[in-house]
């Protein structure tokens, strides 16, 4: 049998802590990667939650005037509903950049989809999508294109 020597002992004791060590930071590095998904998550909570109390602050139901019936909304109403689509569109758009980045999740990413063609549903609302079109990112605009391809537009003319 033959003997192992020192110097290779010690040669396979060094690649194993450095192997040992990819692993570690690998370990960290996708725990990184949940909690800024988590903080990203939260931070969009954060926001929802604050434009309903601003909301309400001023008078107004959020969910009347976000879900209802634009007909049947005052005209102080539709000024907000009009204020919440166009942070919509830019919290959507901003969330396509954190999707992109590696910052959404896919199933996250999925539910914002649909909101694009929420938006996009509401009559009293395209005008704001086409006056932001041009000032969007293509891979974004092309996005959207795609999602109202997919679903059923409403004839608004």
């Amino acid at each position: 049998m033959k003997k192992v020597s020192l110097a290779t002992w010690i040669q396979l004791l060094g690649m194993s802590s450095v192997v040992a060590g990819l692993v570690f930071v690998g370990l960290e590095m996708q725990q990184t990667q949940r909690i800024a998904l988590a903080t990203e998550t939260s931070n969009r909570m954060y926001q929802v939650v604050q434009d309903i109390y601003t909301t309400a602050e001023i008078g107004l139901d959020w969910s009347k005037i976000v879900f209802g019936d634009a007909s049947e909304l005052t005209e102080a109403e539709r000024t907000q509903k009009r204020n919440n689509a166009s942070a919509g569109w830019f919290i959507t758009e901003n969330d396509f950049n954190l999707y992109r980045g590696g910052l959404m999740s896919e199933e996250v990413w999925e539910a914002k989809r649909g909101i694009i063609s929420f938006y996009y549903n509401q009559c009293e609302l395209r005008e704001i999508y086409e006056m932001r079109r041009p000032l969007m990112p293509i891979e974004f605009v092309q996005v959207v294109d795609s999602e109202i391809a997919k679903s059923l537009i409403v004839d608004c003319e």
